[in-house]
């Protein structure tokens, strides 16, 4: 299975959320695991407002990070190019969505796999990829 994650679906992996074991299960299920690269800065801010917030001591937050780097090394990276990001634009519009959400969306599309699933966490996002007809896992649900 070709997983494409957004980062609602990457951060779970590097530190505790309900979501977390849902996460892990489908990352281990998919032969090829694939990102934008956007999810790089914003699974790093996630990380950022889990320390503001209190969430995460200075040394978890450290080992979070080092964690999520080697889940970063672990996926292949979609480039944000213009063609995607004026299709996330568009996106934006049709289905209502957030700007980094549509560009996650942009760049499931960008893979032209039919096999791709989107796994997300991000509930308006999952309703525009499976109006977009793209497979999708809710990594708010068991199943």
């Amino acid at each position: 299975m070709i997983g494409y994650f957004d980062t609602s679906a990457v951060v779970p992996l590097v530190i505790a959320e309900d979501s977390s074991a849902r996460c892990a299960q489908v990352w281990q299920e998919c032969d090829v695991r694939v990102s934008s690269v956007i999810v790089v800065a914003e699974a790093h801010a996630a990380l950022a407002m889990a320390l503001r917030l209190g969430r995460l001591s200075i040394a978890q937050h450290r080992e979070a990070v080092k964690l999520l780097n080697c889940r970063i090394a672990e996926l292949d990276l979609v480039i944000v190019n213009r063609e995607i990001v004026d299709k996330a634009a568009a996106l934006t519009v049709q289905y209502a969505l957030r700007g980094y959400d549509a560009v996650h969306a942009a760049s499931v599309l960008a893979l032209a796999d039919a096999t791709a699933v989107g796994i997300s966490g991000d509930q308006a996002l999952l309703a525009a990829l499976k109006q977009l007809g793209i497979a999708t896992v809710d990594t708010n649900s068991s199943r």
